[in-house]
């Protein structure tokens, strides 16, 4: 591979990065269920930034996404 391969490769590969982060995702947040997902982790005030499972143990399992609070 020569210089000017790999930085198209390098930019591709930003291309898509970009374009996964601002266009896929803020689709994907807009989704129903993940929405619904979002609006009660902010109403119960979580962090996402800083979620590992051993933060999440006071929610209950709901439409498959968390933990039952039985378990």
């Amino acid at each position: 591979m020569n210089r000017i391969e790999g930085r198209c490769r390098f930019l591709l590969a930003t291309l898509l990065t970009a374009v996964i982060w601002m266009v896929v995702l803020p689709r994907i947040a807009k989704w129903r269920p993940i929405e619904s997902m979002i609006r009660s982790h902010q109403a119960a005030g979580i962090d996402p930034s800083a979620m590992f499972y051993s933060d999440v143990e006071h929610l209950t399992y709901e439409e498959g996404m968390l933990r039952r609070g039985d378990q």
